[in-house]
């Protein structure tokens, strides 16, 4: 309802008493403005709830009938309510002073309820505390955000390499990962610039300069890179810069993820190194072998030449032409023994080439037999 002016004040009295009321009108309204928006609830002097608006009943679940008459204690952990924490928060609000801050609270399900929110002492002309006005903003969601946040964040860190740069390239932060792969401490990394973890002449180039001119302006950098650890080692790692946006869209710093590539890198140079051995092997093998079928195909030329001359000669005995025709075929399968083990080589490039040939299996029966017939007579 509207306040009235009464009509048989005088004019003067009358636009005081104008004033006064549109005053209190703006009071009102402001009122009704902010119980609009916040969570509003009031305690007397022992902490009992004299009244709450409809925002705060929605976030803890109540009606008001509910909850006016209980104890502020209804919204806290049992045991808190019985700390000296709890009974020295009340008194410092009876004395006269405010309090505010992040508040965990209970909702009718005794569910968690976080809370920004400040408790106000009302004092009447004198100064002394009459009730108290607490204003809150439920940032539930936002603290929970946060916590999970924080909780992701944690495990990065324990699980990932990770430093962070300023915008001109000043180590900002460094965790424990990144640390123990360069072997320094935080305190003789923090505040350094990045070019202390890279080759002196690679800082002076183009490109390094480069590369942090497009980290300035937002734009993500990866690959792998070779890095300077305390000791002057390289460090070979893969590597994504990250720039990270502030409120406005603009890089405010960057971020640094690293997987160190040292045991690969080694890896790869034993490898390169157990390459270059077996080539160096394969080719003394090769030498050898040619050496080798260059001295025995000389005396096999020489002793199949002089079979085939003799066996020329129609005068010589039956028993003496088999006896050479075993000689004479025994050197030709030797250095077609040879001929396979250089093949043997050819086929580690695969150089090998099959050939078809004409042959009689009875004859090359009977040619075994008469190789082998001597050694398996001895036997006998």
């Amino acid at each position: 309802m509207k306040p009235q002016i009464d009509k048989h004040m005088s004019l003067a009295d009358s636009d005081t008493q104008a004033a006064l009321l549109d005053k209190i009108c703006q009071l009102e309204n402001n009122q009704r403005a902010i119980d609009r928006v916040q969570a509003i609830i009031e305690f007397d002097l022992n902490g009992y709830i004299l009244r709450a608006n409809q925002n705060f009943l929605t976030i803890f679940g109540y009606t008001e009938q509910e909850i006016v008459g209980q104890h502020h204690s209804i919204f806290v952990d049992a045991k808190f309510a019985q700390s000296e924490e709890y009974k020295t928060f009340w008194q410092t609000l009876r004395n006269g002073s405010n309090h505010s801050g992040e508040f965990s609270r209970l909702d009718k399900n005794n569910k968690e309820v976080w809370l920004q929110a400040s408790y106000n002492p009302v004092l009447d002309n004198s100064g002394k505390v009459l009730r108290f006005i607490k204003y809150a903003t439920d940032i539930t969601l936002q603290k929970t955000y946060s916590a999970d946040l924080q909780s992701i964040v944690c495990g990065l860190h324990k699980a990932l390499t990770v430093v962070e740069f300023d915008l001109q390239g000043n180590i900002v932060d460094a965790n424990q990962n990144f640390l123990t792969l360069m072997g320094y401490c935080a305190e003789e990394l923090i505040g350094q610039h990045h070019a202390i973890l890279c080759d002196k002449e690679e800082t002076k180039s183009k490109k390094y300069i480069a590369h942090w001119d497009k980290l300035r302006r937002g734009v993500f950098q990866s690959g792998e890179f070779v890095r300077k650890n305390k000791s002057g080692q390289n460090v070979h790692i893969y590597a994504t810069y990250n720039p990270i946006l502030g409120p406005t869209g603009k890089p405010v710093r960057i971020m640094k993820f690293v997987n160190d590539l040292s045991e690969r890198q080694a890896m790869e140079m034993a490898l390169r190194q157990a390459k270059d051995n077996a080539e160096i092997a394969a080719k003394s093998k090769n030498d050898f072998l040619a050496n080798m079928s260059h001295e025995i195909r000389t005396p096999m030329n020489a002793i199949i030449g002089y079979t085939e001359l003799l066996l020329e000669d129609e005068t010589i005995l039956d028993a003496h032409r088999q006896h050479l025709s075993t000689v004479h075929y025994s050197a030709f399968s030797l250095l077609r023994l040879l001929n396979d083990i250089l093949d043997t080589a050819k086929l580690e490039h695969g150089n090998v080439a099959l050939e078809n040939e004409i042959f009689s299996l009875r004859k090359l029966c009977a040619d075994v037999q008469k190789t082998l017939q001597l050694s398996a007579s001895q036997k006998i």
